[in-house]
């Protein structure tokens, strides 16, 4: 079992017959990344996705459309 807490109130209790793991999200988000990266992904700073198009597989950024 485990609590969710703000402020010393619980919000919600889970149960739960499954191992539960909390991770600090900045560091898993590295963490995927990294792995993302050593796969092949290129990576862009900086750059706002506009534009997903699932049929070609490409994706858009801020720098490709006005």
């Amino acid at each position: 079992m485990f609590q969710v807490m703000f402020k010393e109130k619980t919000l919600a209790k889970y149960y739960s017959k499954n191992p539960t793991y909390f991770v600090e999200r900045t560091v898993y988000d590295n963490f995927l990344l990294d792995k993302a990266i050593s796969s092949g992904a290129i990576f862009i700073q900086d750059e706002t996705v506009k534009k997903v198009d699932l049929d070609s597989n490409v994706l858009f950024t801020s720098r490709d459309i006005k």
